[in-house]
């Protein structure tokens, strides 16, 4: 295990299992509150996969099966105001399924004051016990406080048996880390932006990319590593820079073209992104944690892809999503730095020098 875990008297940090799902047991999880009569998120695929498992063991008393199309916060509204009505809202959330779900049940147990109990079955995003949840709102994606959870429960067997593709997302969004380090060391050099620097959590996220574990228990515990440092520091800022602004610019457009499918591949693309904007500080002069040829050959070395073409996006569309990534957040990095000097000429270089196109 190669990350170095955070720990922060006062932090709050979830109960941990990665385990075998054979003949489970609902007391071994040693939850300090009783999760009968309990309310189910989860998704019409995962309810199959766990769903109705954990259902039945733990007398489950309703259950909420998300489509692809309503895991939003209009339909989360919707849920939240039905227990006001009925006045018995549940004292627990079971979230079963991946990314999504469980940043659905985050917003909904923290809203409804609930506990909340998370079984992951992939490991597609690091956000899974981050204090924050995306979600869309009126077809734009938007960041809400969240439940960090109680307890969180990997099945090996699932895990391991998921879809390749998620897991190829889950190492995308963990390896894009060298990118983010790359700008909140820039934005602290700059002195930009009152940015705040932690040598803990800086040593380990480095550490846990430079001692690349490639196991699926690693991965997991690189992901919750990353919630607890987010909670801790108080932001994703360390773990999250312009690779994700670029990513979440180009959802924004896809969303309100009515493609659904387009954050489904968030880990593959905030990894090339990263690839991108590590070979532009080469290009301007400015010192980055890798060399994007480097990082280039992690990226290959775990099976992602290296080119738009392989994600299926337009350079029209990356290169719009280039500009518009600025003004997503307020984080300096190295695209505000560059200002008007952020131009055609220059993208057009970097990308084609990167092998991005």
């Amino acid at each position: 295990m190669g990350s170095e875990t955070i720990t922060y008297q006062g932090l709050k940090v979830p109960k941990t299992y990665y385990g075998l799902t054979d003949n489970f047991k609902t007391d071994e999880f040693d939850f300090e509150f009783n999760p009968k009569n309990s309310l189910m998120i989860t998704g019409e695929t995962t309810n199959g996969i766990l769903g109705d498992e954990v259902s039945s063991r733990f007398s489950v008393g309703a259950k909420v099966v998300l489509s692809r199309e309503n895991k939003d916060y209009e339909h989360l509204r919707l849920v939240k105001d039905y227990f006001k009505i009925d006045g018995d809202s549940p004292k627990t959330i079971i979230a079963v399924g991946g990314g999504s779900i469980a940043d659905y049940a985050k917003v909904l147990a923290k809203e409804l004051k609930a506990n909340l109990v998370v079984f992951t079955t992939a490991l597609s995003h690091d956000g899974l016990v981050s204090g924050r949840s995306s979600l869309r709102n009126n077809g734009i994606k938007g960041s809400y406080e969240a439940k960090v959870p109680d307890h969180v429960v990997a099945f090996s067997e699932i895990i391991e048996s998921s879809d390749s593709d998620l897991t190829l997302n889950g190492w995308g969004d963990h390896i894009s880390k060298y990118s983010s380090l790359s700008e909140w060391n820039f934005a602290l050099e700059k002195n930009q932006g009152g940015e705040l620097f932690d040598e803990t959590i800086y040593n380990s996220i480095r550490n846990s990319l430079d001692n690349l574990s490639e196991s699926y228990q690693n991965l997991f515990e690189y992901f919750v590593n990353s919630g607890n440092i987010t909670n801790s520091f108080g932001s994703s800022r360390p773990l999250s820079g312009g690779e994700h602004a670029i990513a979440h610019a180009l959802s924004d457009t896809k969303k309100k073209k009515g493609d659904l499918t387009y954050d489904l591949d968030h880990g593959k693309r905030v990894a090339a992104f990263g690839l991108f904007l590590l070979g532009i500080y080469e290009d301007v002069g400015e010192v980055s944690e890798i060399h994007w040829k480097d990082y280039k050959k992690e990226m290959i070395n775990l099976g992602l892809p290296t080119t738009l073409l392989e994600l299926g996006i337009g350079y029209g569309e990356f290169k719009d999503a280039v500009y518009k990534a600025p003004t997503i957040r307020s984080r300096y990095g190295i695209l505000d730095h560059l200002g008007e000097r952020l131009t055609d000429q220059l993208i057009d270089y970097s990308a084609k020098r990167v092998g991005l196109v």
